[in-house]
């Protein structure tokens, strides 16, 4: 792999994902979303490309943990709460 190629991050459990904090440092969202090094997060930060939302609180870079499901394809409702949104129009009739 060359060095722009970033290494796919492990699989992940739905336990974990449940397990993800509301707020991680840069590096350690890089590393979950698409297995990126601390270096490149900060370079794809820099360039306006990181795969989802980045806070500055002081000198450090943080992102939520809804953004990184989000940016793994996870609604977080459904992960964090589940809840199941649907989009279905059913109504439910009494007899």
């Amino acid at each position: 792999m060359d060095k722009d190629t970033p290494t796919p991050p492990r699989h992940v459990a739905l336990g974990e994902l449940r397990d993800i904090p509301a707020r991680m440092s840069l590096p350690t969202a890089g590393r979950l979303i698409a297995g990126l090094s601390r270096a490149r997060s900060y370079e794809l930060h820099r360039l306006g490309e990181f795969p989802a939302p980045v806070q500055q609180i002081g000198a450090r870079f943080y992102v939520r943990g809804s953004d990184v499901l989000r940016a793994l394809g996870f609604d977080p409702e459904v992960v964090l709460l589940g809840v199941r949104t649907s989009t279905n129009t059913e109504s439910v009739r009494g007899g």
